[in-house]
């Protein structure tokens, strides 16, 4: 892109604050001296905000969706990839500007990362990669075992003692409530 010349009583004139406030958001530089024209690049990377999943996040199903927005005021965007581990997963050409996004993916049970990373429009293809945040997908059940409890039969005021064995695979178990019904007494 070639931004205007200033000529202040020929020959034309060129500096860099002339050609910088020419070209905008893009960076202006002289092409060819001060009697030369300003070529406008684009130096800015695509500006990516990572929305959902959050840090830490632990899913109980299979399928997850991942949310994001991103701008580029140089050029506009040419594409958005999802990164599970490093790795390209899926791919957005020409994503909307400033509006949330997504990808959607299905996971066996697991830890993962993501993040997304998005090239721009312009002849240097500006690239940039979002923040890394951790998830995990957990769609098992924790696993109760050797339940005890401290007797067979408790009036209303006595204390009872239960105790449970509680373990999860993936997530870890996070809390454990005891829920005890306390059964119809008609006579009493």
């Amino acid at each position: 892109q070639k931004g205007d010349v200033w000529d202040g009583n020929n020959p034309a004139y060129c500096d860099e604050t002339e050609c910088d406030f020419d070209c905008g958001a893009l960076t202006g530089s002289c092409i060819g001296g001060s009697s030369g024209t300003c070529e406008c690049t684009d130096t800015d990377l695509p500006l990516i905000n990572l929305m959902y999943p959050q840090e830490g996040y632990w899913h109980n199903s299979a399928l997850l969706y991942f949310y994001y927005n991103v701008s580029d005021y140089g050029s506009g965007l040419q594409n958005c990839s999802l990164l599970i581990d490093g790795k390209v997963n899926k791919t957005t050409n020409s994503p909307a500007e400033d509006t949330p996004l997504s990808f959607d993916q299905t996971f066996i049970n697991g830890s993962y990362t993501w993040a997304v990373e998005c090239y721009d429009n312009s002849a240097a293809r500006n690239k940039n990669t979002s923040e890394t945040r951790n998830f995990g997908i957990d769609t098992t059940y924790p696993q109760i075992s050797n339940p005890r409890i401290s007797g067979i039969t408790f009036s209303v005021n006595d204390y009872l003692c239960l105790n449970v064995t509680v373990s999860d695979t993936y997530s870890g178990v996070n809390n454990v409530l005891a829920n005890i019904v306390i059964p119809d007494h008609p006579n009493e």
